[in-house]
């Protein structure tokens, strides 16, 4: 064990001893069971966090107004949104996949492998993360992965999870979880494998994975929503479907599943069943964008002009920077024969095409 995780977690081990109160943490991780998440997720915990989780699968120290709420009924999970509370192997993996359906504004490919390790929910709801180091599993920085900025844009918060323990307990729960400088993904850093973004993962590569995750839980919904993407791609349309029903079946409230079925109807002109979905994502999630963006693009092929128009224009105005969402709406008013208005969607094109 690192000498300095070794150190903070006798620390912790005292705080718990007299403060019990306001401590509230779970039994330790097995060994079998951390290795067995890394596997899954093909990642790397740092070794401190491994050490911490070996300690304690997740917990946190709470402040004095909150520890009368835990005899409620529904008294920890309020406490922990109320708490920094450091994750244990579940929600680790939890917020992970949650976090990979985050584009940053990059496209997707540009940011896989995903370089993100979310370790820690803020009492106001945030995310502190480490970076994934693929080569070894030392120290990583903590960054605050706060969500309306990109990620070149996130503070460093600590300079490895040891230090950021250390601190926690001073603090008694309540650090300063607020990044002080910016740190960012695509910068080269002593924890990233590489400065430039990793190379696309193989299509026949992502069914290995996702199959071999599969074997392990087959429960794993984002596994299937992987692969049945990687299925897309090579042209398995049915094998590709029973892997979105499959996903949805297990989560029903997840608007970029229903996007991916519907994107796959779309393609394989089942324009009824696309827009089913895209309403279903819509509804789960009607203040973004993107799904405004697919639905209108079905309407468009459906000649729903007026509607398709409408969800544009909405889809505009949740984010007036929605490149997608002018390049439907310029086909749309060539179709129309509006010209001037295609014009304008067009200069806004080359803009934000020029910004990138």
């Amino acid at each position: 064990m690192n000498a300095n995780i070794d150190a903070a977690l006798k620390k912790l081990a005292a705080f718990i001893l007299n403060n019990t109160e306001r401590c509230v943490f779970n039994p330790p991780a097995k060994h079998a069971e951390i290795t067995l998440l890394e596997k899954k997720l093909k990642l790397q915990l740092p070794a401190s966090y491994k050490s911490f989780l070996s300690f304690a699968n997740g917990g946190m120290i709470i402040s004095k107004d909150l520890v009368k709420l835990l005899v409620r009924e529904d008294g920890l999970e309020t406490v922990k949104w109320n708490s920094n509370y450091l994750f244990g192997l579940p929600e680790i993996e939890e917020s992970y996949r949650e976090m990979k359906n985050w584009n940053f504004g990059y496209p997707t490919e540009s940011i896989l492998p995903f370089p993100f390790i979310p370790f820690c929910r803020t009492s106001v709801g945030e995310k502190l993360v480490f970076i994934n180091n693929k080569k070894n599993n030392e120290d990583s920085a903590v960054l605050d992965a706060f969500h309306e900025d990109q990620p070149e844009e996130w503070g460093l918060v600590a300079g490895s999870f040891s230090l950021f323990l250390d601190d926690y307990i001073a603090n008694a729960g309540a650090p300063d979880v607020i990044g002080r400088e910016p740190y960012g993904h695509v910068k080269k850093t002593e924890d990233a494998d590489e400065s430039r973004p990793p190379e696309k993962e193989k299509t026949e590569e992502i069914i290995s994975r996702t199959s071999d995750a599969l074997s392990y839980m087959p429960t794993d919904h984002w596994a299937l929503i992987e692969r049945g993407m990687a299925y897309v791609e090579l042209g398995k349309f049915s094998v590709a479907l029973n892997d979105f029903n499959a996903a949805i079946s297990l989560v029903g409230s997840n608007p970029f599943y229903y996007s991916q079925r519907g994107s796959l109807f779309s393609r394989i002109g089942k324009t009824r069943a696309a827009l089913i979905d895209f309403d279903i994502a819509v509804k789960l999630r009607p203040d973004d964008a993107y799904y405004l963006d697919l639905r209108a693009e079905t309407l468009y092929k459906s000649h729903k002009i007026d509607e398709a128009l409408k969800d544009l224009g909405n889809a505009i105005s949740i984010d007036e920077k929605d490149l997608l969402a002018y390049l439907i709406r310029e086909d749309i008013y060539r179709f129309l024969g509006k010209d001037d208005l295609a014009d304008a969607d067009a200069r806004m094109i080359e803009k934000l095409q020029e910004e990138e």
